[in-house]
């Protein structure tokens, strides 16, 4: 009665498939919606990279390749 229009999300729902989810209310509020696929962020965060965590820069799988018990072969 106040203009309001209750849309039901679903927490599964936003985080399996959110792309879908923002597509379908933004077709229920009558905004101009685009299908493609937009990138959410430009750059990578300097905190998603190993060194962001505390790792070295160097990577020691190959020791760790190398490093196997003896029963294994």
């Amino acid at each position: 009665a106040m203009g309001w229009k209750l849309i039901r999300v679903h927490s599964f729902e936003l985080f399996s498939d959110p792309q879908t989810l923002a597509l379908r209310i933004a077709i229920s509020m009558g905004l101009p919606a685009s299908t493609r696929q937009a990138a959410l962020f430009e750059e990578r965060s300097k905190d998603d990279t190993d060194t962001g965590w505390g790792d070295s820069g160097s990577s020691n799988d190959r020791r760790l390749k190398e490093d196997k018990p003896p029963h294994w072969g």
